[in-house]
């Protein structure tokens, strides 16, 4: 069918037909989640694109392996990482909130029994 041999294919059309599936599969998903936690399934993903497509063309790809990391412009990679940073500092305020909530009720139970101890108290010293 290409006429071709394998490093023309594979310099021109698998080249292609890969960049293509990185281009599919990275319009569904944010740059966060290629760059940061699901590059797995991202390279997952373009794998599946890419073996079907080049079975559909009689050519087997075994594994499409992504080499070294993707370089992003730095206000990008400034950008996540002051998200990054913003949800630690959320996830640090509610922890703050869930301690303070908790030792108010802590407050609140100690102060119900020290009543209750006094009312106690008061009782049976009404009834001497």
């Amino acid at each position: 069918k290409y006429r071709l041999g394998i490093e023309e294919i594979t310099n021109t059309f698998l080249h292609n037909m890969v960049r293509d599936a990185m281009n599919e599969v990275a319009s569904t998903m944010t740059v966060e989640q290629i760059y940061v936690n699901q590059k797995e399934i991202f390279i997952k993903k373009v794998n599946e694109i890419v073996r079907a497509e080049a079975a559909a063309n009689g050519i087997e790809v075994e594994k499409i392996y992504l080499v070294g990391s993707f370089e992003l412009p730095q206000t990008v990679v400034n950008s996540i990482n002051s998200k990054i940073q913003a949800s630690q500092n959320a996830m640090k305020v509610e922890n703050e909130v869930a301690t303070a909530r908790a030792e108010a009720q802590k407050t609140v139970v100690e102060a119900e029994a020290h009543g209750k101890q006094v009312l106690i108290n008061a009782e049976s010293q009404a009834k001497v």
